[in-house]
């Protein structure tokens, strides 16, 4: 079947590609190679946003999130990095598809308008978000998916008001929302913002996360909306937060002084392997990522020299009191030995623990500590059941030494850096048991 449907983009004139969840590029088609010069292989491990260059950085910057998290973008634009370093300006689509855990790009190039092809009515037919374009507060265009989510057939929302799916109470409201962005107009991705409720025909009120591309036309500016129903899954998040409330209890009743590094106060390197074998089975359960930081203190050897180790052990703690309050209540800061401590973070992406590791490195270098500077080096990694590749683990060892793998390479690149193992051209299970042979001890100062 695989065979078959590369056949098949490959006579495609359309520019297609087909990423992981997390943007890495798997396949390009025939068009794709011809027209910007990179085949399959060269993008092997390559994410997409390498191969990008956006106008507005600030929204591309969460792009991946939304797209990971099954939020389809329709017709962006960004120019193109062609093999031979020129740039091509391009519109293009992508569409997620969670079970599958991938991502399904369409590119055209920037030339092609919207009123001139039937291919931006078959892009928000069969698009898996709902799909309004709205003027002047009055419905001109409904997808087929308004009809299932919201009740209505399509032809009852046309020239309608858009407050037929605002509860009454919020009406007030939507008006100052409203009036704000009509003076100042810009894109707001899915995934980025509050969600809003939202009411059926039948009274029903929904949880909806709402999109917002402003498009402008002879007749006047035109809003698309992408909306999606998150009722459901914010559900399950205020599951999957009950269970990991009961594992914080269950944990509370093992004895504290066996779990506890008498130095630091943090929990020691025992309970940090009772809590991650914890999350570890619930990320796995509930289809929910993981991920884990190991951070470093640089040169730590060199300043016990220098200063004495009761001064390094008042950086310890000093540094167990930063990361303490550096990260959130549901996440789990441990000593994992010597000068690495480790950080167990439930429910967050690769993205999220990359940004967050590199937060609590800047937090450290710009700390005032005693006697000279400390900054650490930060290695990371995470787990996401969606992800096919990360199925074949052998459990928690090899998710903590992928996490070593990371923090080995921010060591051997120049210290005081984080590294997620994503970044890394690496991964594969010969290669983390390779590493768990070869190195038994943590990386070096």
């Amino acid at each position: 079947m695989k065979r078959k449907f590369e056949k098949l983009a490959n006579h495609s004139f359309d520019i297609l590609a087909i990423l992981n969840i997390d943007g890495n590029f798997m396949f390009v088609n025939r068009a794709f190679s011809e027209k910007l010069g990179w085949s399959t292989h060269d993008l092997a491990g390559r994410n997409f946003q390498e191969m990008m260059i956006f106008s507005d950085q600030e929204n591309s910057s969460n792009m991946l999130k939304s797209l990971s998290r099954g939020h389809p973008i329709i017709f962006s634009e960004a120019q193109f990095k062609h093999q031979n370093q020129s740039l091509y300006p391009m519109r293009w689509t992508a569409y997620p598809d969670l079970e599958e855990s991938a991502i399904f790009l369409v590119i055209h190039e920037a030339d092609i308008k919207m009123a001139d092809g039937e291919i931006f009515k078959m892009a928000i037919e069969v698009s898996p978000t709902v799909i309004f374009i709205v003027r002047n507060e009055k419905f001109l265009y409904a997808n087929l998916l308004a009809e299932k989510v919201f009740g209505y057939a399509q032809d009852e929302f046309i020239g309608r008001p858009l407050e037929m799916l605002i509860p009454p109470r919020l009406h007030n409201t939507h008006h100052a929302h409203h009036d704000r962005y009509n003076q100042q107009t810009f894109t707001r991705l899915m995934g980025t913002s509050l969600e809003l409720p939202g009411v059926r025909k039948d009274g029903t009120e929904i949880l909806l996360d709402i999109g917002l591309n402003p498009v402008y036309s002879p007749d006047g500016m035109m809003v698309v909306c992408s909306i999606i129903d998150v009722t459901k899954r914010k559900q399950a998040e205020v599951v999957a937060a009950q269970k990991i409330q009961q594992l914080e209890s269950e944990i509370v009743t093992l004895d504290k002084l066996s779990m506890t590094d008498e130095l630091t106060s943090l929990f020691n390197r025992r309970a940090l392997f009772k809590h991650l074998e914890l999350h570890y089975r619930l990320a796995q359960r509930e289809s929910l990522s993981l991920s884990f930081l190991l951070a470093d203190i640089d040169d730590f050897k060199g300043y016990n020299d220098d200063f004495g180790h009761p001064a390094g052990d008042e950086v310890l703690k000093l540094l167990a009191n930063a990361m303490t309050t550096s990260f959130r209540r549901t996440d789990i800061v441990c000593r994992y030995g010597g000068e690495e401590i480790g950080v167990i973070l439930p429910s967050t992406d690769a993205s999220e623990a990359k940004m967050r590791g590199e937060r609590l490195r800047k937090e450290i270098e710009e700390f005032e500590w005693p006697h000279r500077g400390i900054t650490l080096s930060i290695g990371a990694a995470t787990i996401s059941p969606r992800i096919k590749q990360t199925a074949s683990l052998g459990g928690v060892d090899d998710f903590i030494s992928m996490t070593d793998i990371a923090l080995y390479s921010s060591k051997r690149s120049g210290k005081n850096k984080t590294t997620h193992f994503n970044d890394l051209k690496t991964g594969s299970q010969k290669q983390i048991s390779d590493w768990k042979r070869q190195h038994d001890t943590p990386a070096d100062n």
